[in-house]
């Protein structure tokens, strides 16, 4: 496959950019990223420096760009671990408007993290809940609520007056949306494991969705 004329237009800039700014990086571009290794650079001017890169070649590109700082490192081996983490940080950011334009794990860990349980699940269906599955379903095929219901409870730590105002309705319409969640569907929700699956799941796309 040939690459498309913005990946060789930001590989050109980038070579150009941190050849002028930093002579001992070495510069790397693999399809839409270019890598580029800082050596004796702390964590520090390795932000500044790529904070600097994504303005400049933004503005020679015109367009949006994103940059990750992986963890510093000494050894040659650790090199793939080091990608592997600054392509975890930009399938985050990249995919987020609201994203910073320089991050590293510790901004977006959390993001990371659910982006690997989604990728585990598709891998492995069998291991999502199938409560919240059918929950799911029986929401898609009666237009119930069932699913953003618990999940706005959940997202709100169990506080009812919180999550009814999220979601708009009566506190006494959530109670009951819950009761019959636990009723409908098997939902343990007074068992903490059983709420932290609920809730990782729903927080991640149904099954088949983009």
């Amino acid at each position: 496959d040939t690459l498309g004329p913005g990946a060789v237009r930001l590989a050109a800039a980038a070579a150009r950019h941190w050849a002028a700014v930093r002579a001992d990086a070495a510069v790397a571009a693999v399809g839409r990223t270019v890598y580029a290794l800082l050596p004796q650079a702390g964590p520090d001017e390795a932000r500044r420096l790529a904070e600097q890169a994504v303005a400049a070649l933004g503005r020679t590109l015109a367009a949006p760009l994103r940059a990750a700082v992986s963890r510093p490192a000494t050894d040659p081996d650790a090199l793939p671990a080091l990608r592997a983490e600054v392509d975890d940080v930009l399938r985050v950011t990249t995919a987020s408007p609201d994203a910073p334009d320089v991050a590293a794990l510790t901004d977006v860990h959390a993001q990371v993290l659910l982006g690997h349980c989604a990728d585990e699940l598709a891998r492995r269906p069998a291991l999502r809940h199938p409560a919240v599955d059918a929950m799911r379903a029986h929401d898609r095929s009666r237009g119930t609520a069932y699913a953003a219901s618990v999940l706005a409870w959940l997202d709100a730590v169990g506080n009812i007056a919180e999550a009814a105002q999220r979601l708009t309705v009566h506190p006494n319409t959530l109670k009951y949306r819950l009761r019959r969640a636990r009723e409908l569907f098997g939902l343990a929700l007074d068992d903490p494991d059983v709420r932290l699956s609920c809730w990782l799941q729903l927080r991640l796309p149904p099954v088949g969705a983009p």
